[in-house]
């Protein structure tokens, strides 16, 4: 998993971290067409390494997913 926000104030909890990975610039690509688009809604970019593909997630799209979902569960209250 990776996490990198620009946001302060927000947080999440993990089980674990597993590594902290620092990359090239040129690292980070555009996301492939063959990735589904339910992943690519939340996804911002790849970061592709010898070993495997990371991907890096979009934190204001998670955010407001969640922030909209939160208010249509307390419309249920």
């Amino acid at each position: 998993h990776i996490i990198i926000f620009k946001h302060k104030g927000v947080g999440f909890i993990v089980d674990q971290i597993g590594d902290v990975v620092v990359t090239d610039p040129e690292n980070i690509e555009t996301i492939p067409a063959n990735i589904e688009l339910t992943i690519q809604k939340y996804t911002k970019n790849i970061i592709n390494l010898p070993e495997e593909i990371l991907l890096v997630l979009n934190s204001k799209k998670i955010l407001s997913n969640t922030r909209s979902m939160e208010a249509t569960s307390m419309d249920y209250l």
